[in-house]
């Protein structure tokens, strides 16, 4: 038979949680200080020390540069702008203008 939540003993535990932090508050706030210090010196190693040690992974060979490729994204793009541009040309009346 599986155990049963016993909510009493929850809500006496968080109801008594307030006045358990305001006895011991510098405590507390040490020890949130000290967490803060670790997680913060570990990310720092992470992402600034830890990055500059790596060597970066550099690929040997020619880059290739594709005509047809490029080609058919500057016909895409000039598609794209002259849809734009029949926007401006597209006159809408006003809403606010009473007649």
């Amino acid at each position: 038979m599986p155990k049963r939540i016993n909510f009493k003993k929850i809500t006496d535990f968080f109801g008594k949680l307030p006045e358990f932090l305001d006895k011991r508050a510098f405590l507390f706030f040490l020890v949130f200080l000290l967490i803060s210090l670790i997680l913060g010196s570990f990310l720092f190693y992470k992402y600034s020390i830890l990055i500059d040690k790596e060597k970066p992974d550099v690929v040997i060979g020619a880059i290739k540069f594709n005509k047809q490729l490029y080609q058919e994204i500057l016909e895409i793009q000039q598609i794209k702008e002259q849809q734009f541009e029949k926007t401006n040309l597209k006159e809408y009346p006003s809403l606010f203008k009473i007649d």
